[in-house]
């Protein structure tokens, strides 16, 4: 196994055990969404390494620290073999609770969310968008964050990410996240998966409805694109919005919501030699030949919205799911 090491703080004791050459299989994932990062492992038990849930667990790999988080599950078998499920940060913004934000922006919601649930933060790029006002009810801390990114990215079309950058939740643009990575026909990538979808997420009819309380009507706004009506049929997307908003920020949302659903999903996923340097959000540089008639990009930059890194004995592969429009 290359140069890896995890050492755990025991939650218990305080006492660190290193684990390197005992380590049988080491997986650590990330995505966009909800779901936090994820270190799995498991070693050989020599009868003085043992540690609980709740443990400090920290992953370096050829020196470099490559991820911070608890453990949160053990599994053990008669061959002495123990398996850890370790999650970041970001799985503690799973918690639910009640807020009401007026006039917040994405980074109070943040600052907010963080100082509340004392986990260290800081705002690499963030926004300073102001929402309409919400009540967050019986919310996920998380969900209450990504809607209010989504919500001005709609506006900004600046792509706002929370992440757990090594034991620091951040706010980060993924679009200074770039690697100086090529995957490709002749650069680490040994497969590949692609879909092209029109089924889901996909609009090109946006419908806005408000109601108006002095008529007791319905305010209807439409917003639409006849040449994909033509090849794909009315994909309509609906919303009603809030009440407060006047003609012209409904317009602007409608014309909005269009730019973002009018257009094909696209599924791209990736096995290649692994990079630790690559993760969610991250922008790697793409060349697959045989996609370039799909409008994949060629050597450009790509997303990547969801990455897990395999490290055995033999060697460090990847899989990667590519954000491609």
């Amino acid at each position: 196994m290359k140069d890896v090491q995890i050492t755990v703080a025991d939650s218990q004791s305080n006492k660190q055990f290193k684990l390197n050459e005992v380590l049988t299989e080491i997986s650590w994932s990330y995505q966009l969404g909800d779901q936090p990062g994820k270190l799995t492992f498991s070693f050989i038990e020599n009868g003085t390494d043992f540690f609980y849930e709740g443990s400090n667990v920290v992953l370096n790999v050829d020196g470099k620290k490559i991820f911070d988080g608890y453990l949160f599950e053990r599994n053990r078998t008669q061959q002495d073999e123990m398996s850890c499920v370790v999650y970041d940060r970001l799985r503690y913004l799973n918690n639910k609770d009640t807020f009401v934000f007026n006039n917040h922006s994405p980074n109070d919601i943040f600052k907010t969310i963080c100082s509340q649930q004392q986990l260290p933060y800081r705002i690499v790029n963030g926004s300073t968008y102001k929402i309409p006002p919400t009540v967050c009810d019986n919310k996920t801390l998380y969900s209450m964050l990504t809607d209010a990114l989504e919500t001005s990215f709609i506006a900004t079309k600046q792509y706002i990410i929370c992440r757990d950058n090594c034991g620091t939740l951040e706010l980060v643009d993924v679009a200074n996240l770039r690697v100086p990575l090529l995957i490709g026909d002749s650069s680490l990538l040994t497969g590949f998966d692609f879909k092209s979808t029109i089924d889901s997420d996909v609009y090109n009819y946006i419908k806005l409805v408000q109601e108006n309380e002095n008529t007791g009507n319905r305010e209807v706004y439409v917003t639409l694109d006849t040449t994909n009506m033509a090849k794909w049929g009315r994909l309509q997307y609906f919303e009603k919005v809030d009440k407060n908003a006047n003609a012209t920020q409904i317009k602007q949302q409608a014309n909005d919501l269009l730019r973002l659903y009018n257009r094909k999903g696209k599924t791209l996923k990736l096995n290649a030699m692994g990079d630790a340097r690559v993760r969610e959000g991250c922008g790697v540089a793409l060349g697959i030949e045989k996609l370039k008639n799909e409008n994949i990009p060629h050597m450009q930059f790509a997303l990547v919205s969801a990455v897990t890194h395999n490290i055995s004995k033999e060697d460090h592969t990847m899989d990667l799911t590519m954000e491609v429009v």
